[in-house]
């Protein structure tokens, strides 16, 4: 067949159709491609807007750099609503039945704070059988229920009755939810959260530290309000703990019972009613919990060492019994930390910072100022005799900036002017609110001096001086401060 009979032949001819079908197909799917097609970043804006409960536009937020976990859980990834500020948040919330459950949480901002919490749904629940009897009044809780400054409380949830039988799972879910708001306030907008008081304590495991707290009276006798952990299908305990000085539990009261499933009416008698607990310290908890104080090794709490012939509510008894280790244990670091939260005149003192020792009745201070205006912080030593007068100052860091240092009142700078005085004597100098508000007194040379360029200076120094004596007999009472 020749070329010419083949371009006039039938399969030149279908081969001509078939092509230009082919082209034209290929224009009709790369127009219908460039119409319908959808980025992996519109897929995952539906996947959030079903979140959300609308249509929304989302960048995410890198979490290289910021802290994701909290007293409560951990954040895993964090994706900012373009057009409104909020937050959509996938995090994990810990004390499930079976661990941490992970939710998608919408937390609202408003002028620079959060403002509420929006829709609440669980992502992933390993572990968890019971999740699908949540009723959904209980996600809609966390919406109604807001209130800055306030963690959400499984057991206000509880209180509520809209959870019977799935305490472990709210718990968990609710965590979440805390953890997301933690997350917003404290890594997005910049705000100060509440930590964990006691996360230098021994025996914290089943604490959770957040929610508890603590005080001391005249005597010694440190009192505990204590939330545990929820602890297998147990849920967390609250519990009120008295402590004397001689380490050992003086009274004790379970005021909210985790336990669920009706076995608070299992546990034994002797621990609901605080007769095993009251009267016995950190070695006697130890000697039934086991060396690690952890829930391992139960064997003596399931074969009655109480006292009770059995027990059907082991980690309830556990909790309990651990939350009364803790609080013995820990009975001096926790009455330092009560008597330095009594600790006054800290306006412009780091506390952080600042230690002192005590030798013969003399304290001696290693003091960190802030800084104030365009002064910076002064570190100073200063000692305090059983007068409680200065016997002893000395500048070691001179925080006075442009050079100021060098128009400071001498008496100040050599420490003339506070060698011998008490806080009566400071206090009359830095006026009735001890504070920078009225330093006439220092303008006006009242050290001795005719004149200041360096008022702030000179106050800063004042002042630590004030903070020392004033604190004598505290600082005396807790022995010192590393």
């Amino acid at each position: 067949m020749s070329a010419k009979q083949f371009f006039k032949g039938t399969a030149f001819k279908c081969i001509v159709v078939l092509l230009s079908i082919l082209l034209v197909c290929g224009i009709l799917l790369t127009i219908c491609n460039a119409l319908f097609y959808v980025s992996e970043q519109e897929k995952l804006d539906r996947v959030l807007g079903k979140i959300y409960g609308e249509s929304v536009e989302t960048e995410e937020i890198s979490l290289d750099d910021l802290e994701t976990k909290f007293n409560y859980g951990e954040v895993n990834k964090v994706y900012k609503v373009t057009k409104d500020g909020n937050y959509i948040i996938n995090a994990s919330g810990t004390g499930g039945y079976g661990g941490a459950i992970t939710s998608w949480v919408v937390v609202k901002v408003e002028n620079n704070a959060v403002s509420g919490v929006g829709n609440v749904l669980i992502d992933t629940a390993p572990g968890e059988t019971l999740t699908s009897s949540i009723p959904a009044e209980v996600y809609q809780y966390y919406s109604q229920h807001y209130v800055d400054g306030e963690a959400f409380d499984v057991n206000d949830i509880h209180a509520t009755g809209l959870i019977t039988g799935v305490t472990l799972s709210t718990t968990a879910i609710t965590n979440g939810v805390n953890t997301a708001v933690d997350f917003v306030k404290s890594q997005i907008l910049g705000q100060s959260i509440a930590g964990n008081p006691y996360e230098n304590y021994a025996y914290i495991e089943y604490i959770d530290g957040a929610a508890s707290s603590h005080t001391v009276d005249e005597n010694g006798v440190i009192t505990y309000d204590i939330k545990t952990t929820g602890l297998g299908v147990a849920g967390a305990f609250e519990l009120t703990i008295s402590v004397g000085a001689d380490k050992k539990v003086t009274a004790f009261n379970i005021d909210v019972n985790g336990s669920t499933y009706g076995y608070n009416e299992y546990m034994m008698p002797d621990i609901l009613d605080g007769t095993y607990i009251v009267g016995k310290g950190a070695e006697d908890f130890l000697a039934v919990l086991g060396e690690n104080a952890d829930d391992t090794s139960l064997s003596q709490i399931e074969t009655g060492a109480t006292g009770s012939s059995e027990t059907h509510a082991t980690k309830s008894n556990f909790l309990c019994l651990y939350a009364a280790l803790f609080a013995t244990a820990n009975y001096d670091e926790a009455y330092t930390s009560a008597m330095l939260a009594n600790i006054v005149n800290t306006e412009y003192i780091e506390m952080d910072a600042t230690a002192w020792t005590v030798a013969d009745g003399v304290i001696t201070y290693d003091i960190k100022t802030t800084g104030l205006g365009v002064a910076g912080a002064f570190e100073l030593t200063i000692s305090v005799g059983a007068d409680k007068k200065v016997t002893a100052f000395n500048i070691d860091v001179n925080g006075s900036t442009y050079g100021y240092n060098e128009y400071m009142m001498p008496d100040i700078l050599d420490g003339t002017y506070i060698v011998g005085k008490s806080a009566e004597d400071f206090l009359a100098v830095l006026g009735e609110n001890a504070d920078d508000t009225d330093l006439s007194l220092i303008e006006t040379g009242a050290t001795g001096a005719s004149e200041t360029h360096a008022t702030k200076s000179n106050f800063l120094c004042l002042y630590a001086a004030y903070f020392a004596t004033s604190n004598y007999d505290l600082a005396l009472t807790i022995g010192g401060k590393a």
